[in-house]
């Protein structure tokens, strides 16, 4: 009987009649197979099997140290991360609460420029209806037509001097009147 043979068959009965390893050897824990060992042999039936050292190594102090700070690290960062979630929880609800008094505060704004309008629109209605029945029993006068002559048009625009009346002073000391051009 071959060497192969004879191994996979004691690794059968290893793995039939042995018990399973709490603490996986290296070989079993990388290939993630059952660890199975029948007492007093210390190899497991997988070990056996491909005519391999059945090592259980203890994890080293370093690894350990290793493990421990980097949990130690990932602690510290998730106190960091809830804490800005925390202020950022708190910030989200100011805003909102903000947003939600503005909010509110535009609507009730509208519902009073609203009531405004209503109210301007009715008041015109009615004064307007006023000015039209004012207008029905009272109608207003026809503006007169005027007739501007030149020389109405003339006096409105001479000068001050023309139009002031100084007649009740001496008129020997008043200057004599401007003469006027009438270039334009």
């Amino acid at each position: 009987m071959s060497s192969s043979t004879r191994r996979s068959r004691l690794a059968d009965i290893i793995f039939s009649q042995g018990f399973t390893m709490t603490v996986r050897c290296d070989r079993c824990f990388k290939h993630n197979l059952e660890c199975r060992v029948l007492p007093p042999h210390k190899k497991c039936s997988e070990c056996v099997r491909v005519g391999r050292r059945c090592e259980r190594e203890m994890v080293s102090e370093n690894e350990w140290k290793q493990l421990d700070r980097a949990r130690e690290k990932i602690k510290s960062d998730m106190r960091s991360a809830e804490d800005s979630v925390n202020e950022l929880s708190e910030s989200l609800s100011s805003i909102a609460s903000s947003l939600s008094s503005a909010i509110l505060k535009l609507k009730r704004l509208k519902r009073e420029q609203e009531f405004l309008d209503e109210r301007q629109t009715k008041m015109m209605r009615r004064d307007l209806e006023i000015l039209d029945f004012l207008d029905e029993e009272n109608p207003p006068p026809s503006p007169p037509r005027e007739t501007s002559s030149s020389s109405d048009i003339m006096n409105a625009l001479c000068p001050v001097d023309d139009i002031v009346c100084l007649d009740f002073l001496n008129p020997e000391i008043l200057p004599p009147p401007l003469e006027h051009s009438s270039s334009s």
